[in-house]
């Protein structure tokens, strides 16, 4: 997808009844997710993050990257 999309966190609220049919399907976001919006979807359920702008246009990638892998 296009780098610097906008994160929908309305979407969030469909993650508990796809895990309720299919608890191990990997379920990812993709789309303006930084270190808040990353601890939402994690808590919402989500399991793969595609975080590549938060890292790619942070002033400092590596504690972007280290910050998002502590999540």
């Amino acid at each position: 997808g296009q780098n610097g999309g906008q994160f929908h966190a309305a979407q969030l609220d469909k993650i508990p009844a796809l895990r309720a049919i299919k608890p191990e399907l990997e379920i990812a976001v993709d789309g303006g997710v930084g270190p808040e919006q990353a601890v939402t979807a994690v808590e919402a359920g989500i399991n793969v993050l595609d975080v590549g702008a938060a890292i790619q246009s942070a002033e400092d990638p590596q504690a972007s990257y280290n910050a998002l892998a502590a999540i």
